[in-house]
């Protein structure tokens, strides 16, 4: 059985080195990149005066760059294992004390077999379903933590620019009125000029929730008028208006997500 050690590069080209039963090397290092004709290229010189069912190939799993040569690989008829992730941590560690880089290298990866070879497992392809199943549960993982950090992000945007605002008075933070109050009155400027009842009426017409007949609109006004007593009406530390179009793109950010 011969053995193909392939380091993976994943900006650069990889590269791979074939040894014999015993560990001895029959090619020179070789440069490859991902592509059917450099490993078949590969593979003919591995199997020279052999075949294709006497290869194996020991690869680490770098990123995501094993994956298109594991499945060309095993479609080939080639055995493929991939190094697990606390014996390339281990063998890193040794190798780093005797080489220059920690990567480990093709020729390591070679004499996987005879060195630690009850440790090696065969990789075994997930279906193309499963696949999909993993990268979608992490992609849900990150819109989660987004969704989480732009309503964080909002929330401490209200304390701040709005000190006394009791959000109680719309249903919850994400409310349809909250978030028509922050798009369209986040300025408590505006907010008093235009009274109470002009607000209700916007509202009403606005359609967004036909169910909430605006009663906040006197809390409302009556937040705009502390916020001001405290901080003025000079505009001179806080640009509301830019408040509002900061507040207004994480909602829409939060909506799409």
């Amino acid at each position: 059985m011969r053995t193909i050690g392939m380091d993976l590069g994943v900006s650069s080209a990889h590269t791979a080195i074939v040894a014999d039963e015993t560990g001895a090397f029959i090619t020179p290092v070789l440069p490859l990149h991902t592509s059917a004709t450099e490993l078949d290229r590969l593979l003919a010189r591995a199997a020279e005066g052999s075949s294709l069912e006497q290869l194996q190939v020991v690869m680490e799993p770098t990123g995501m760059a094993w994956f298109p040569p594991a499945i060309y690989l095993t479609r080939r008829g080639v055995t493929v294992y991939l190094v697990n992730a606390q014996q390339a941590a281990a063998l890193r560690h040794f190798y780093s004390r005797y080489a220059k880089s920690d990567r480990i290298d093709a020729k390591v990866l070679a004499r996987m077999p005879l060195v630690n070879g009850d440790h090696l497992h065969r990789l075994a392809l997930p279906s193309d379903s499963t696949q999909a199943c993993q990268r979608a549960c992490k992609q849900l993982d990150r819109l989660v933590s987004q969704i989480t950090a732009i309503g964080n992000r909002m929330l401490d945007t209200d304390r701040f620019a709005w000190p006394g605002l009791k959000l109680s008075i719309f249903s919850g933070q994400l409310s349809p009125a909250a978030r028509w109050f922050r798009e369209h009155w986040y300025n408590p400027q505006r907010v008093i000029h235009a009274g109470a009842e002009a607000i209700r009426q916007e509202w009403r017409a606005s359609g967004v929730d036909p169910e909430d007949p605006g009663d906040w609109a006197d809390d409302l006004v009556e937040a705009a008028t502390q916020v001001l007593l405290l901080y003025g009406d000079e505009g001179d530390y806080l640009d509301f208006d830019l408040l509002q179009a900061e507040v207004s793109r994480e909602q829409e950010q939060l909506r799409y997500l």
